[in-house]
């Protein structure tokens, strides 16, 4: 019992040392390369053509893309989706459990970049011009930190 009781404390100890180490937020200004390009064309792709059973044989490829461009603004990696009419009409493909997890996966970054003064005004203004929605649709999910709401409106405006 006192073993079990060692590693459970350990497990919160190290589960709250990693979130107190927040990462920085790459620039919105800074474009794409075509490296990051091609990881998210990955993720976006086998994520709409596989099953969510069949994705689990590609857990860690997919976990490392992601890693590999962690440091990407969010706004940058969802605006490079939606303004790509390919990569959007495969976001319709994506079962349903792996679209929440995608989703999901946006809150800590945006809400970085929002506490870091990386998604203020004019990025926004910039962002939903770059994919064709009107700032003020998205606005509200901005300023409510409404995550999910955000990037599941991007998806069902490009419908």
């Amino acid at each position: 019992m006192r073993f079990f009781i060692l590693f459970l404390s350990s497990m919160v100890f190290a589960f709250f040392s990693v979130q107190a180490q927040e990462k920085s937020i790459g620039e919105y200004s800074k474009p794409l390369t075509d490296t990051e390009k091609a990881k998210i064309d990955f993720i976006i792709t086998t994520l709409s053509d596989h099953s969510t059973l069949g994705l689990m044989m590609y857990r860690k490829q997919l976990e490392a893309a992601g890693e590999s461009i962690d440091h990407v603004h969010p706004l940058r990696h969802l605006g490079y989706v939606f303004s790509n009419p390919n990569l959007t009409s495969r976001t319709y493909k994506i079962g349903r459990v792996p679209w929440k997890r995608y989703v999901k996966d946006f809150g800590k970054p945006l809400t970085l970049a929002l506490k870091q003064g990386k998604l203020d005004q004019s990025v926004l203004d910039d962002f939903s011009k770059a994919v064709n929605i009107d700032v003020k649709t998205l606005e509200p999910y901005v300023q409510q930190r409404d995550w999910p709401g955000f990037v599941n409106t991007l998806r069902n405006q490009k419908q």
